[in-house]
């Protein structure tokens, strides 16, 4: 895969004997076709790098593989729900810390769309692009640690 928008990740394979584990093209148009939807080429990119493991995130966060996504998803529309929240257009979580946490971007916003954080019934933009959030991310763990 032509690495577009990452950059930084595929350049920093490992953060704190953390090593980026990823998946194969076929894997990412697998996991596509089970949601329906057409990722951005950044968010592919991420998966390509470190779709099994990302050094940037912490463990629990990133959880695309084995139908965890299922659940992220599953358990970010009850909490919407609950808060009589209505998110108008398709999204996808990527991470989440806890129901009431987790961050997300819409499938109609670009090929490398604004990052948003969720936390108990308060949405913000967090970065203006996927690769600026992975990337100051990326910077963060490097400083900072876990």
């Amino acid at each position: 895969m032509n690495i577009k928008y990452l950059q930084k990740m595929q350049t920093t394979n490992t953060i704190s004997n953390i090593y980026n584990e990823g998946m194969t093209e076929a894997e990412i148009r697998d996991l596509e076709m089970q949601v329906g939807l057409t990722f951005p080429q950044a968010y592919k990119e991420f998966l390509y790098i470190g779709g099994r493991v990302a050094n940037m995130l912490a463990a629990s966060d990133n959880a695309v593989v084995d139908g965890e996504w299922k659940e992220m998803m599953e358990i970010a529309q009850e909490e919407l729900s609950e808060k009589e929240i209505k998110l108008n257009n398709a999204f996808w979580v990527f991470s989440s810390y806890e129901p009431e946490q987790f961050l997300f971007y819409y499938f109609d916003e670009g090929e490398n769309p604004p990052v948003y954080r969720y936390d108990d019934g308060n949405i913000q933009q967090v970065n203006n692009s996927f690769s600026d959030f992975i990337n100051d991310t990326i910077d963060y763990r490097k400083t900072n640690g876990y």
